[in-house]
């Protein structure tokens, strides 16, 4: 395990310089550059899976090993120091770990599998629960951070036989408020089914294709965007649109070479079982690379929007009023685990070119104190 001694003072994350978020508009750039990696040894610093990152106030890393069912706890020079939780249904104990926030000093860890949020005071000891759905599946399925204390999670009901998504916001006290999950349709066809002769359905996906980007706000509001546009909306609670975020990005052209890997499996179905029943004949193709890539916040309550571009990632920040605070680069891409902040610190989970999970630790300067 590759480690370097993280400093304990520490300056503000992206603190200095404003400008308007509308295109044209510069703002600060800052360079991200690695300094510390967890996860590239076995024993204590590796990890089954990583399903959610955090920091402490002190700067200890927290890490979900959602296969393992246990939270590792790492110092600031990413030396292991202990684990929270294990296999169980029992107080501090887990069956399907997903995620993690602070309410205040408590963590909490969102556990679908226990129908439940458990809350852990210092040291990891067990200090109640909260009631929760139990909800598996894709990255909608977490605690959505704000800077205060209290965190959204995703949620259903059922309204008129029909199954509605929202976000609950849960405090110390438990679920507070709710915010409707916005459903929008898909702007192109992301999936074909097709039915085979043995009378078994195969779902092919469709590379590139836009999707969907949404979060809730610590104001009670939704950020939501389509991948396929830098056009961010902030919608109000009865969906009316208080503002959004422009830009102008060009994006990246989808070659034909890209295109062709992409549907290989797709076209390869077809060519060896032309009888097979699909809902579609092909997929659309399109012109470039989705652009937008994640939303999420820091502990600021800054909304972070990771662009994708030729370069490589590119993640810029506006503050409450939507005003472009900094650009940053360096870093790579956040897939589906929100990175966790400390000060001038962005932990981020990664997977080596063999599937291994490991964390990397960058620091964010500006490029003049760089040069």
């Amino acid at each position: 395990m590759s480690r370097h001694l993280l400093p304990t003072l520490l300056l503000p994350l992206l603190a200095c310089g404003t400008a308007d978020g509308h295109p044209g508009d510069s703002a600060p750039v800052w360079r991200a550059t690695e300094v510390a990696t967890i996860g590239a040894d076995s024993g204590d610093a590796s990890f089954a899976s990583v399903r959610s990152l955090l920091f402490a106030k002190n700067g200890e890393l927290l890490v979900v090993d959602q296969r393992a069912r246990e939270v590792k706890v790492f110092d600031t020079t990413g030396t292991f120091l202990r684990r929270i939780g294990r296999t169980g249904a029992g107080p501090g104990e887990f069956a399907d770990p997903y995620s993690l926030a602070w309410l205040g000093d408590t963590l909490a860890l969102l556990d679908p599998g226990n129908s439940r949020i458990g809350l852990f005071g210092p040291g990891g000891k067990w200090a109640g629960q909260l009631p929760v759905q139990p909800i598996t599946g894709g990255s909608d399925v977490r605690l959505y951070r704000t800077p205060i204390s209290s965190f959204w999670a995703y949620a259903y009901r059922v309204v008129d036989q029909r199954a509605q998504s929202l976000f609950i916001r849960y405090t110390a006290g438990g679920p507070q408020d709710t915010l409707l999950y916005v459903r929008t349709p898909s702007p192109a066809r992301t999936v074909i089914t097709c039915e085979f002769p043995d009378r078994s359905l195969r779902f092919f996906e469709a590379p590139f294709a836009p999707r969907v980007l949404q979060i809730p706000t610590a104001e009670g509001h939704r950020a939501i965007a389509r991948t396929d546009a830098y056009r961010i909306e902030i919608l109000g609670t009865g969906g009316d649109t208080l503002g959004a975020i422009l830009r102008d990005e060009a994006g990246t052209p989808v070659t034909d070479g890209e295109w062709a890997a992409g549907v290989k499996e797709w076209t390869d179905a077809r060519a060896k079982t032309p009888t097979a029943k699909c809902d579609a004949d092909d997929f659309d193709r399109p012109a470039r690379r989705p652009i937008l890539a994640a939303l999420f916040h820091d502990p600021q309550g800054r909304l972070w929007v990771e662009v994708a571009t030729p370069e490589g990632p590119r993640y810029d920040v506006y503050d409450a009023g939507r005003t472009l605070v900094a650009s940053v680069t360096g870093l790579p891409t956040s897939g589906e685990v929100d990175p966790a902040f400390w000060g001038d610190r962005i932990a981020i989970a990664l997977q080596d070119e063999d599937g291994t999970p490991r964390i990397a630790i960058y620091q964010a300067v500006t490029e003049r104190s760089a040069q």
